[in-house]
């Protein structure tokens, strides 16, 4: 009886309930944060009980790319434990959260990968519609609060943070699109993109505005969708959108202006802007990389941070304020907490989220899409400070993998009824 239960757990296919959840975790991360941590749990411990049943089964290469992200965790939990905290102990219990969101992530993408083959068409399709449904209503939820208020579009996050997750799980949704192979798909990709700059506007997020753009732009050159045809639609479309005030100029202009006028009132030693406020924090953090390169805690880093701020960077007020939390760049908030060794983790973890990611889907999309977002995102804020863009990153890849696994099978597969 034991035996036929035991063959029964065993030939069970976990996997289309592992992606359900994963989808989940990603439909609800910005709306529901509570539903998203229990699909991520429940998909954790459902795959750390089929990596010991299927133990046998697993190839050591394949554990290459979630070792590394599950060493980067350890490591940033071992720096909180050993640098402890008292009047910025918020900055460990963040760092901690991240590197747990990282770990499982780690271990579900192990999981994953070792048995992709059992995800099927049905699946993903599910999988798709699912965060299809998400996106639109993030955007449209995002549209109707920004014309109800008038602010900043954040989706119940800082408008910053929230951004930069809408842009990935938009970028995300667009790449389902593409592996769908559905009739006019590079028309409904133009239009998505369009739709979704609309929405990333009213973030007001520079970084989004700046670095959407180019990973679209990058995305279409690949699919070889810019030609004259689709440029003559997009010309329209913006023409269309800029004429009937649909899609307002302004934010960009704002933002630009905004950017010309903080860069050169730095200069001019007027300091207490957004962008100075990040630039006396990042020479305040390279500082005290170079004078601590072992790591120290986050109450002597602030310390500094501050003497630094107020002895060189005449006091700035912005950059006081913002000291609380992060230094607004992830390479230098790393290394001022955690040290050149902290630098390194993260550093190898890039590389290898690029490298592997290339030899599992053998494409460069998912450095287009995913890879260049949080490299670049991360140069002008803390991403890996917030735990849940840890993980809607880390799912997202998940995702890539497995709708890139299967869009490379069923090309093969073509190839060879051709042949």
């Amino acid at each position: 009886m034991s035996r036929i239960i035991k063959n029964k757990i065993y030939q069970f296919n976990e996997a289309p309930v592992i992606v359900f959840l994963i989808s989940l975790a990603l439909s609800f991360a910005l709306p529901y944060d509570a539903i998203s941590r229990y699909a991520l749990y429940i998909a954790l411990y459902l795959s750390v009980i089929y990596i010991f049943i299927r133990r046998n089964s697993i190839r050591n290469r394949e554990l290459i790319l979630p070792l590394v992200i599950i060493l980067f965790g350890i490591f940033e939990m071992s720096w909180a434990a050993l640098f402890k905290s008292i009047d910025y102990n918020i900055v460990n219990i963040e760092y901690i959260r991240s590197a747990k969101r990282m770990i499982s992530c780690a271990v579900i993408l192990f999981h994953l990968i070792s048995i992709k083959d059992r995800v099927g068409k049905k699946t993903l399709f599910l999988s798709g519609v699912m965060l299809l449904i998400s996106y639109l209503y993030l955007s449209f939820s995002g549209i109707y609060y920004h014309i109800q208020t008038g602010e900043r579009i954040g989706f119940g996050l800082a408008a910053t943070i929230g951004g930069y997750i809408y842009a990935v799980q938009a970028l995300l949704v667009m790449y389902i699109v593409y592996v769908s192979r559905i009739k006019y798909s590079s028309v409904l990709l133009v239009v998505l993109s369009l739709f979704t700059f609309y929405v990333v506007l009213m973030t007001e997020t520079r970084a989004v505005i700046i670095i959407y753009p180019l990973c679209i732009t990058l995305f279409f050159i690949k699919l070889k969708i810019i030609n004259i045809k689709y440029l003559l639609v997009l010309a329209v479309l913006i023409a269309a959108g800029v004429s009937t005030n649909l899609i307002s100029l302004q934010p960009i202009i704002s933002r630009m202006d905004s950017t010309v006028y903080e860069v050169n009132a730095y200069q001019g030693g007027t300091v207490g802007t957004s962008l100075g406020a990040r630039f006396s924090l990042w020479k305040a953090g390279l500082h005290i990389i170079c004078e601590h390169p072992y790591g120290i805690s986050a109450d002597e880093r602030n310390i500094l941070a501050r003497k630094y701020i107020t002895e060189e960077q005449y006091s700035n007020p912005a950059a006081l304020a913002a000291l609380e939390f992060h230094l607004h760049n992830d390479v230098i908030n790393i290394g001022s907490l955690q040290g050149i060794a902290g630098m390194l983790f993260l550093l190898v973890f890039y590389v290898s989220l690029i490298y592997y990611s290339f030899i599992i889907t053998r494409s460069i999309l998912i450095s287009a899409l995913l890879m260049i977002p949080t490299i670049f995102f991360g140069l002008s804020d803390t991403l890996l400070y917030s735990n849940k863009y840890v993980c809607v990153m880390l799912l997202s890849l998940i995702l890539y993998l497995c709708f890139s696994y299967l869009d490379n099978r069923e090309l093969e597969k073509y190839k060879v009824k051709t042949y």
